[in-house]
Order: structure tokens, then C-alpha cells, then sequence
């Protein structure tokens, strides 16, 4: 059973958001109450609170917004700031992994690619320097199949007799062929890497190794001659290969 003492000093809560309703004038007075010094007294109503942001529309045009991004973080050069501003922190190397240029940008690139842009950005919001260098895989087999096809070669021979230099050229060529679309593609889903100094693969400045001067295993390189021998043997008669 409540007493009347304990009823006395009971005092019904008022709601938190009274002064914020828009029925009810909020409460300026003079001074902060006592034993609440220093807190400064509320002021604002629903109508005059401050917005730090403007209304949005009910229905947002979501093309137009990632394209006004987008122009603002070319417009800023925010990337090359971004790297910049990191220089003299700690490094933290990023392999690109770069896409052959053969064929058209695909889904998976987006997949892998959004992937490839979140780890260097969490990494150089922690104040690492992640410089991000884009290239193109100029690996051959699968650029020298897709050349094949479009010139109906079919074994060595034929390619000897459209001429090796020719058909170098029109592999150097077709893995360039769409460099343009992937660059746009790049672009488009916000993906920052340095697309000025794209390296590519093919260039000899690239593939230029030093390899380091140790004693050879007689018994590997035997077996390594075997194997490149049966390559050559079953290439030679267009057959796949069979290893032991």
C-alpha cells in the first residue's frame, strides 16, 4: 500500500520530446533549473530545429546522385589526394591483379573489383600509403586461342604460313581491343586505381626479370628438358599431352 509520504513526493514523467511538440510552445526559462548547472536551456521547436541537411524528394533519381559522386570525386582528384595525403605513413602493397582487355567488362569484374577497392580504402583511412597502379594481363594462350578463331588457324603450321611477326601483331593488337570500355567501366563503379600509368604485361620493360644465380639440381633440369620436349612434341602434332 503507497502512503501518502511516498505519494507526495511521486511526480508523474513527462515525456521527453514535450518541448518538441508542435501544439505546445517549448520552455525558455531564465536560468537552468537547480542542480542542473550548466545545461543550456531548449530552445528549438519542431519548426525552427536546424537541419544540417536539405529534404529529400520522395523519390530519389539514384543515377543522378552516384553520377554527382562521382563528378565530385573527379572534380576534387579526392583518389590522388587520398594518396597524397598518405605518403609518409607506412605502406601497404596492393597487387591490382589486372583483367585481360580481349573481352568486354563483365559482372565478375564488378564482383572482384569492389572487393579490390575496399581493403586499399579501409587500409588508407588507418593512414596507410596504398598507391593503386591499374595494368593489363597480357598472358598469351588465351589471346593467342581468341586470334586463332578469328583467322580460322588451326595448328602451327597454319600460323607459320599466315607469318609469326603478322600474327604477334594482331595478338598485340586484339588484347588492347577493349582497353576503352574497361576504362569507362572503371570510371562508372567508382573503382580508384591510376589508370595514367597502366602497365601491361606484353612490354618487355615489364616481363624483364633478373633471376637469381643458383646451383642448378642436374636431376630437375632433366626432367624439366623431358617435359618441355614432350610440349613441343605434342604441340608440333597438335595432340594434347600426356604426362606420367
Amino acid at each position: 500500500m503507497v502512503t501518502g509520504a511516498i505519494r507526495k513526493h511521486t511526480r508523474r514523467r513527462r515525456p521527453a520530446n514535450r518541448a518538441m511538440r508542435p501544439d505546445r510552445p517549448a520552455r525558455t526559462p531564465a536560468t537552468p533549473r537547480s542542480g542542473r548547472a550548466g545545461r543550456l536551456p531548449v530552445r528549438y521547436s519542431v519548426a525552427t530545429m536546424p537541419r544540417p541537411f536539405s529534404a529529400l524528394p520522395a523519390s530519389a533519381d539514384l543515377p543522378s546522385l552516384e553520377h554527382e559522386v562521382l563528378r565530385r570525386w573527379r572534380d576534387g582528384k579526392i583518389f590522388e589526394r587520398s594518396v597524397d595525403q598518405t605518403a609518409g605513413g607506412p605502406e601497404w602493397v596492393f597487387y591490382e591483379g589486372p583483367p585481360t582487355a580481349n573481352g568486354m567488362p563483365g559482372v565478375h569484374h564488378i564482383e572482384a573489383r569492389v572487393l579490390k577497392d575496399a581493403f586499399p580504402r579501409f587500409k588508407t583511412m588507418q593512414g596507410f600509403h596504398v598507391p593503386r597502379r591499374a595494368g593489363w594481363d597480357c598472358h598469351g594462350l588465351p589471346v593467342e586461342v581468341a586470334v586463332e578463331k578469328e583467322l580460322g588457324l588451326t595448328s602451327k603450321r597454319d600460323i607459320e604460313a599466315y607469318g609469326i611477326t603478322a600474327f604477334n601483331a594482331r595478338c598485340r593488337e586484339s588484347v588492347l581491343r577493349h582497353v576503352d570500355a574497361f576504362a569507362e567501366f572503371t570510371q562508372r563503379m567508382g573503382y580508384w586505381v591510376d589508370l595514367s600509368r597502366a602497365y601491361r604485361t606484353m612490354d618487355p620493360g615489364y616481363s624483364r626479370i633478373e633471376l637469381p644465380k643458383v646451383p642448378v639440381d642436374p636431376l630437375k633440369f632433366r626432367d624439366t628438358k623431358k617435359y618441355t620436349d614432350r610440349m613441343k612434341e605434342a604441340r608440333d602434332k597438335n595432340r594434347p599431352v600426356l604426362l606420367s
